[in-house]
C-alpha cells in the first residue's frame, strides 16, 4: 500500500489548460442590393460565418438582441423591424458557453461606425446598452453615437472595458436600440452605417477543480516531507567500520 501522499496525487489531478473562444457580430446598413447582410454573427467581427439581409428604417429605434444560449451552445443576433423580428444564429466554435466563463469586451471590441458619404449626413446612434444574465454586470457607457457630415468617417466606441465573469446556467444577452441615418438614395452604402462587437472569453476552473489541484501540490509537499528524511539519511550512512583482527 503506498503512502497518503501518493494516495493524494493519484486522486487529485491539476486543473487543465483553460479553452478560449471568441464571438463576434455585425449590424450594419446600406443599400448594396437584396443580398446585402446587415446581420452578421461568428468568431469575430471581421470574419463572421453566419449572416442575413433585413431593411432597416430610417431614423427609426430598432431593438436588436445578442443572446448566448448554454443549453445549445449557440449565438443569436435579432433584430427587430416595424413589423417583424429577423434573426440568425452560429454554433459557438473553439470552446464551450456556461457558468465559470470569464468574458471581456475590449475598449475597441465595441464601437460605432459613420462612414464618408458626401450625398447626406449619416449617424448610428446606440441606446440603452444592456447586459442581462446571471453573473452579468452593467455596462457603464450605455449610450454611442458616430455622426458624419462630409468630413469623413467617424468612431466611436466604449471608454472603458467591460469585464464580467458567468456563473452556472441560463442564457446571457447584450441588448440595446440601435438607429440609423442617412438611408435611402441617395444615402448610405454598403457597410457605411454599422456597429461591431466583438468578446474574447476564457473557461475558469471550477472551485472544484481548483480544489483538487490545490490538493495535488499539498500532496507533493506533503510526499516531499515525509521521502526529506530519509534521503538525508541515505546521504550520511557512514561507511562501514574495518573489521577488527580478533585476539
Amino acid at each position: 500500500m503506498g503512502s497518503p501522499a501518493k494516495l493524494i496525487l493519484l486522486l487529485s489531478p491539476l486543473p487543465a489548460m483553460a479553452a478560449t473562444f471568441s464571438l463576434g457580430a455585425v449590424i450594419q446598413a446600406g443599400d448594396s442590393g437584396s443580398t446585402f447582410q446587415e446581420l452578421r454573427l461568428g468568431a469575430t467581427s471581421a470574419a463572421p460565418s453566419a449572416g442575413g439581409g433585413v431593411q432597416w428604417t430610417n431614423v427609426f429605434n430598432h431593438h436588436f438582441r445578442l443572446s448566448c444560449n448554454d443549453a445549445t451552445n449557440t449565438a443569436m443576433l435579432e433584430a427587430d423591424r416595424p413589423t417583424a423580428t429577423y434573426s440568425i444564429s452560429w454554433l459557438v466554435t473553439g470552446g464551450v458557453l456556461g457558468s465559470s466563463v470569464s468574458w471581456n469586451i475590449l475598449v475597441s471590441g465595441l464601437a460605432v461606425v459613420a462612414g464618408n458619404n458626401p450625398a447626406v449626413n449619416t449617424q448610428v446612434r446606440i441606446r440603452n446598452l444592456s447586459l442581462s444574465g446571471t453573473g452579468f454586470a452593467t455596462i457603464t457607457y450605455p449610450h454611442l453615437v458616430a455622426n458624419q457630415s462630409g468630413a469623413g468617417t467617424v468612431t466611436t466606441g466604449n471608454t472603458a472595458p467591460i469585464t464580467f465573469n458567468t456563473t452556472a446556467g441560463g442564457s446571457r444577452m447584450l441588448a440595446g436600440q440601435i438607429r440609423f441615418s442617412g438611408l435611402g438614395a441617395p444615402g448610405a452604402v454598403g457597410d457605411d452605417l454599422r456597429m461591431a462587437f466583438n468578446i474574447e472569453a476564457n473557461d475558469v476552473p471550477e472551485p472544484a477543480t481548483l480544489l483538487l489541484g490545490a490538493l495535488g501540490l499539498a500532496g507533493l509537499g506533503v510526499l516531499h516531507h515525509f521521502r526529506a528524511p530519509r534521503l538525508r539519511k541515505a546521504k550520511h550512512v557512514p561507511p562501514p567500520a574495518a573489521a577488527q583482527p580478533k585476539a
